[in-house]
């Protein structure tokens, strides 16, 4: 059978074009391991279009260097990046927030001191919970 130029056109009209391949990424965390509340900067390296961070705790980002504060615990924080074909790839990195937060850090009073500067106060009425 001879077709020629029309099954040439053919074939190119309904063979799919091959699925692009998901981006080549990488993170990086600094610092990855810090005393509460650290500041850290993600980066994203690779070839992506777009760059989307989630950080583990709620909050959301989007860019190749992002920066975000932990409060005290062990996170991981994940990226999702997305070609100019829409195909994605992720990569996650563990951040670690050591001590306390500094809405939990301990309160100090001196011997016999009657009241405690930032220490919580109770009404006469109530009783104070047990440590």
């Amino acid at each position: 059978m001879r077709c020629g130029l029309a099954c040439a056109l053919a074939v190119l009209i309904y063979v799919p074009a091959a699925a692009g391949a998901p981006p080549l990424v990488s993170v990086q965390a600094t610092p990855a391991v810090g005393e509460a509340p650290p500041r850290v900067t993600f980066t994203a390296g690779g070839d992506a279009a777009s760059y989307h961070w989630d950080f583990g705790d709620g909050v959301l980002a989007e860019g190749r260097i992002v920066g975000h504060t932990y409060a005290a615990g062990r996170w991981t924080a994940t990226l999702t990046a997305r070609s100019a074909e829409g195909e994605t790839a992720m990569q996650t990195i563990a951040v670690t927030a050591y001590g306390l937060s500094p809405s939990r850090r301990r309160i100090r009073c001196g011997t016999g001191a009657a009241r405690c500067s930032g220490a919580p106060s109770f009404p006469p009425s109530a009783e104070s919970p047990s440590l």
